[in-house]
């Protein structure tokens, strides 16, 4: 008997309630990154932060928060990463910053949940790159929503930090409507 995609989404979320997505504030955003960044050691000075975190942040067109379940939070459930979404047309490319405190099991969980999410309500393709290091969490991601591997990149990390891979899945979501004003008029030759 083979196991769908769908029964290992199954068997991943379980009777614990699904990882939740919510849109960022940029103080929140802050706030939670500056906290991620303490409990990891890092010790920087507060200007150095602020230069740091609006270097990294900047060209992103919208942020997320993904939260699951963690006994860490009194609530029972915490923000485990931020995603960075940029937008290209009908592309988008997420980058998910994780927290030092979400464990492998979270990030499996909050991945599917926020391509899954994507999958059913976004337009387009979403492009997801991977580094060598990261390739194998992706290469597991196939086996629990529609993400293709497209191909790898020698060297082409725009950072410089190796190889990259490239994958995507196609969202679901039906485009917006355009009235007879909105749309393109056609040349005639």
């Amino acid at each position: 008997m083979k196991i769908t995609p769908a029964d290992r989404r199954k068997q991943l979320f379980g009777a614990i309630p699904r990882p939740v997505i919510l849109p960022a504030s940029y103080e929140d955003l802050y706030k939670w990154v500056r906290t991620g960044y303490e409990m990891a050691g890092n010790s920087m000075t507060d200007l150095e932060y602020q230069r740091h975190f609006n270097e990294y942040f900047t060209g992103y067109d919208e942020f997320h928060m993904v939260s699951d379940h963690h006994p860490m939070f009194r609530a029972g459930q915490g923000p485990m990463a931020v995603v960075g979404v940029k937008r290209y047309g009908e592309t988008t490319e997420p980058h998910a910053v994780w927290f030092p405190w979400a464990t492998a099991r979270n990030h499996l969980r909050c991945a599917v949940q926020y391509m899954m999410a994507f999958r059913r309500k976004g337009v387009g393709v979403m492009r997801v790159l991977s580094l060598t290091e990261t390739n194998n969490f992706h290469r597991r991601l196939t086996r629990y929503v529609p993400l293709y591997f497209v191909g790898k990149v020698p060297k082409g990390d725009r950072f410089g930090r190796g190889d990259e891979y490239i994958y995507y899945i196609v969202g679901k979501g039906k485009k917006a409507e355009v009235s007879a004003e909105q749309q393109p008029i056609e040349r005639v030759a």
